[in-house]
């Protein structure tokens, strides 16, 4: 009674010995899904035109230190789920994503459409540019997959490829 009472006037009501559980997941999370909302401009070595190119794919992710993913992630937050992990990340690696397959295309110094059927090295670079991201967070990139990189069909970039090629052949 002398307990409840005391609380109710000195803290409204709520106990003074208060305290809340966290709980972490650090299992892998599948399928967190990234893509380039607008297409990236690269000129292309090979023609020497723009073309405009778009990349979607996967990544798994896993909290490996939970005490740093608690104090930089979680917060003032109540519940940091999956959603809110992959919306804090999204901008940023958009960002070194579309850097770093702008400077894979050109680095090449092959046509852009053939450069971007060789996913799997562009996509084993990533994933160690990006684990620094996700490591100030106290969480690591496990695997990194790129889907598809692509020149949409009805882009006139893709117009002016054909023509060229075309051009080419006839010669």
């Amino acid at each position: 009674f002398l307990t409840k009472f005391v609380s109710r006037f000195l803290s409204g009501g709520v106990s003074a010995y208060n305290c809340k559980v966290y709980y972490i997941n650090k299992s892998h999370h599948l399928e967190l899904k990234w893509g380039t909302g607008t297409p990236i401009r690269v000129i292309d070595p090979m023609w020497g035109i723009e073309v405009h190119v778009q990349a979607r794919g996967a990544y798994t992710a896993v909290v490996k230190d939970g005490k740093k993913f608690f104090l930089k992630m979680v917060g003032a937050n109540i519940a940091a789920d999956e959603k809110e992990v992959v919306k804090n990340f999204r901008t940023a690696f958009i960002q070194h994503i579309t850097d770093q397959l702008a400077d894979y295309l050109i680095s090449q110094g092959n046509e852009v459409l053939v450069v971007c059927n060789k996913k799997k090295g562009l996509a084993d670079d990533m994933l160690s540019i990006l684990n620094g991201i996700l490591d100030e967070y106290g969480m690591e990139l496990v695997n990194f997959y790129i889907e598809s990189i692509e020149v949409p069909e009805d882009d006139e970039c893709m117009n002016r490829i054909r023509e060229l090629r075309i051009q080419r052949q006839e010669k």
